[in-house]
């Protein structure tokens, strides 16, 4: 099983905001995550049982959120009854979402995390909507700190 980080942001238009946190409720309440194909570099790598780590970015967010497990291979999405779904290609379905007890900032993980080069400019690495990461980076940043079955 490979792990990956996949980063969630607000997705801004000119008349219409999806905020982040809603965007998880939705695709959490239907048990996929969504994906534009051209903004996924490692989506065709994704397999079912991969085990995720959920990143918030954006201003004043910058924390992990919980993680879940892959259950399906990615999939055409073609349901487009919500404007936000317009925006997406393709799908994965979810299982298994663990919200942790406390949001984990990155700040102060920075320095322990393998996958991040250039310390100084660590938000470099949570450009685009997946991160693949080794499995000490997974462990240290879920290790520390409880999770809870949704």
């Amino acid at each position: 099983m490979a792990k990956y980080i996949f980063i969630v942001n607000d997705i801004i238009y000119p008349k219409q905001t999806f905020y982040a946190k809603d965007t998880i409720k939705l695709l959490f309440d239907e048990k996929i995550w969504l994906f534009k194909e051209s903004h996924v570099p490692h989506m065709k790598n994704l397999k079912k049982d991969d085990e995720i780590i959920l990143y918030v970015a954006g201003a004043n967010r910058r924390y992990f959120y919980c993680t879940f497990i892959l259950d399906s291979s990615i999939e055409l999405f073609n349901k487009k009854n919500q404007k936000l779904y317009t925006l997406f290609s393709n799908y994965v379905k979810i299982k298994d979402i663990k919200y942790f007890n406390e949001k984990i900032y990155l700040k102060p993980m920075v320095a322990n995390l393998k996958f991040i080069k250039d310390k100084k400019n660590y938000g470099l690495f949570f450009r685009g909507a997946v991160r693949k990461i080794t499995d000490d980076d997974y462990n240290q940043i879920t290790s520390d700190y409880s999770a809870a079955n949704l």
